[in-house]
């Protein structure tokens, strides 16, 4: 008889406990190499993604640029601009589950080259910490 109360508080301990939140930390890719895409390398600060981009178009002109940066993240979304003015670009990061969604917001282009854009739904190849061009990451 004494097994039920013990029963009760820990089903009650473990429903107030925070649910902790997947790390996206690892190496996340979208597309193909003839169409285009893009391979996104994120270590996870806990609100904070310090991150990699590298996107590329498919033929005919094999175009290809990348971009690196830290963004904030709040309620699973956040924006990144670099801090050097003379870049025109805003990416849009959208964290769920099991994909990131990049949107690039406005027309610049991120200095990634012709017709190169990071929209897409990346998905995880790896959840190996990455490591980036930052050496500081």
């Amino acid at each position: 008889m004494r097994l039920k109360p013990m029963l009760i508080a820990v089903a009650v301990v473990s429903t107030l406990a925070p649910a902790k939140q997947p790390s996206y930390t690892g190496t996340w890719a979208w597309g193909s190499i003839k169409g285009g895409g893009g391979t996104l390398k994120v270590i996870d600060l806990g609100g904070l993604l310090r991150f990699d981009l590298e996107c590329y178009r498919g033929a005919p002109s094999h175009n290809i640029g990348n971009i690196s940066g830290d963004v904030i993240i709040e309620n699973g979304v956040g924006t990144f601009k670099p801090d050097d003015p003379s870049v025109s670009c805003e990416i849009k990061f959208t964290l769920k589950k099991t994909i990131i969604v990049l949107e690039r917001l406005g027309n610049g282009d991120c200095d990634f080259g012709y017709a190169v854009f990071p929209d897409g739904q990346y998905r995880r190849k790896s959840s190996k910490r990455p490591k980036l061009e930052d050496p500081s990451a």
